[in-house]
């Protein structure tokens, strides 16, 4: 049986980004996602300044889970990454964040990835969101875009602890905003359990292998 863990949960900052990125390429190691973003430094680098315009834009919210070890010192085992509606924490910066990522184009994925399958992940990703979410509807949601544990503290308490906090956050907004995300067949039980309910699916093929996204929703509470 694992050892009891001491895991506590932090909101991350700008000198976390390399445990983030760590983090990332050891939660998701699925073909498609190592054929998207394959671990090499030119992919690693493009996420470490994803990350960076990500805080700089005001409305994306980074929070980690910390393992606890010997001699005081902190181990990021977790860690998620969500926007909050529109508007809501933004200030000038945010704004113009919006702005950016609206017009940019294909430019913004790493050409050391594959830019055309991420494009074309990407493109289904925000239409079946809309979708999902009706006219006007992306503008105003909790949208939790990653969360990934290390392999090794995986079904150990490490995203309960960062999906309640999603959860309480979009609950205590002034207008209690719904929460999307996209999960695997496999995942969305875990998110049913907060009350999450599958409105659509898309898949993409990859070397003739399907892989499913669900499109979830919590409505505001």
């Amino acid at each position: 049986m694992p050892l009891p863990l001491t895991l506590t949960l932090h909101e991350a900052s700008k000198t976390d980004i390399d445990e983030l990125v760590h983090v990332y390429f050891s939660a998701f190691q699925s073909p498609l996602s190592r054929l998207v973003m394959p671990d090499v430094p030119g992919v690693r680098a493009w996420w470490r300044e994803s990350l960076l315009r990500d805080w700089e834009r005001g409305f994306w919210r980074v929070w980690k889970v910390v393992e606890w070890e010997e001699g005081g010192q902190e181990k990021i085992v977790a860690f998620a990454k969500w926007s909050v509606p529109h508007g809501e924490g933004q200030g000038k910066e945010g704004k113009e964040g919006e702005k950016e990522v609206k017009k940019e184009g294909k430019d913004r994925w790493p050409v050391e990835g594959n830019p055309e399958v991420f494009e074309q992940v990407f493109e289904k990703v925000v239409r079946h969101k809309r979708e999902a979410l009706g006219d006007g509807g992306e503008d105003r949601v909790f949208y939790l875009s990653i969360m990934g544990t290390l392999p090794t503290h995986q079904r150990r308490g490490a995203g309960s602890l960062l999906m309640t906090e999603f959860c309480r956050q979009a609950d205590a907004s002034p207008r209690k905003e719904r929460c999307y995300l996209e999960a695997s067949p496999k995942g969305k039980s875990t998110y049913e359990r907060y009350g999450f309910e599958t409105k659509s699916r898309f898949s993409t093929v990859v070397n003739g292998e399907e892989y499913v996204n669900c499109c979830m929703v919590r409505e505001a509470r």
